[in-house]
């Protein structure tokens, strides 16, 4: 594996493009260096401090290694983990086994945290609106295509040239939405992108500073550097980075493909909208189901027994049977007496 530097020039020099004919030598050169890759496994790290120097007492060291895999058969993993003064924050995992997508999620700030809290599984590949540094400007995570498939559909034209290190290099345009990107291509390694800018006011722009030369025979970005610039033109991020392993066309098992999830996990399946915890032998919208079920009947239980009481009067009855049929025998008593009394006194 070789080692070449690309000795960038950040005052590069741009010529007017003279050659019609570059842009076939570009996609050529791109098409076999696309065809030398039927796999691709790269890790890759980078750190930075944050805040300033001034501010240094309180400058915290962060960084991140990020693996990313593809194959041919459209099959990706995605995995990202950060780190704040050594710890480890946070992580992102995704993954396509060729038919379904797969979002891990973890609990953040977790430092030994390694199974996932709860799996998304979706019916495309999952969009993260990743940037895989050591691909940026050759490959597009949102349109899910490299550069040379871009530039075959015609989204792309020379602009000029750059003059670095001697060597001229075709300046590319690119022109898709939301914002486009402007690539400058290295002939002297397989016209692979040594600078990369988005388009706008404030932009991501990336230097390749080193190349390797894999065993496939393929020229490979080795170091770099991301920066974002702001709308003023100040560099508000600096992030360089470095290659770690890069693996080409070596076997690439499906568990990279495809989580091992573990039982008690929420899923949430939004191929078949459900939710369930995964290993449990009854999901989640089932017994969501059966509550509601249970308190349906219990509802139609007390409507029938309701129907089974009697009837309560709404105004009490204050003048029963009872007392009606007293208060005749008292008065009949009352008028007895009376007849005797004066029956004895007209004798």
């Amino acid at each position: 594996m070789q080692s070449v530097s690309a000795g960038l020039s950040l005052d590069s020099v741009q010529v007017p493009c003279d050659n019609d004919d570059e842009m076939g030598r570009i996609v050529s050169a791109l098409v076999q260096w696309q065809n030398s890759v039927v796999t691709l496994k790269l890790r890759y790290e980078n750190q930075y401090n944050e805040g300033t120097q001034a501010d240094s007492p309180n400058q915290k060291q962060r960084g991140a290694v990020i693996e990313w895999a593809q194959t041919d058969r459209g099959q990706r993993h995605y995995h990202y983990t950060s780190y704040v003064d050594g710890q480890m924050f946070s992580r992102q995992v995704s993954m396509y086994d060729g038919n379904r997508g797969y979002m891990l999620e973890f609990p953040q700030g977790t430092s030994s945290e390694l199974q996932p809290a709860g799996v998304k599984i979706l019916s495309t590949v999952p969009d993260q609106h990743l940037l895989i540094m050591p691909l940026f400007g050759l490959w597009f995570q949102k349109q899910g295509e490299w550069l040379v498939d871009l530039l075959k559909q015609g989204i792309g034209s020379i602009e000029g040239y750059k003059s670095i290190d001697g060597s001229k290099c075709p300046s590319v345009v690119l022109n898709f939405h939301p914002h486009g990107m402007s690539v400058v291509l290295d002939p002297r390694h397989d016209f692979l992108p040594r600078e990369a800018r988005t388009n706008g006011k404030a932009y991501f722009e990336q230097r390749v500073l080193e190349f390797r030369k894999l065993d496939v025979g393929i020229w490979f970005p080795s170091t770099g550097i991301l920066r974002f610039i702001d709308e003023k033109g100040n560099i508000e991020m600096e992030k360089p980075w470095q290659i770690v392993e890069v693996a080409v066309n070596r076997p690439l098992g499906d568990s990279l493909f495809r989580p091992a999830i573990p039982p008690g996990t929420l899923v949430k399946d939004t191929t078949s909208s459900q939710t369930y915890y995964f290993g449990a032998t009854t999901h989640r919208d089932e017994i969501e189901r059966g509550i509601a079920s249970q308190a349906k009947t219990n509802l139609a239980s007390s409507s029938a027994a309701a129907r089974s009481e009697k009837p309560i009067s709404a105004v009490p009855n204050l003048f029963p049977l009872g007392f009606w049929s007293g208060g005749f025998v008292g008065i009949a008593i009352v008028l007895l007496f009376v007849a005797w009394w004066l029956f004895r006194r007209s004798g």
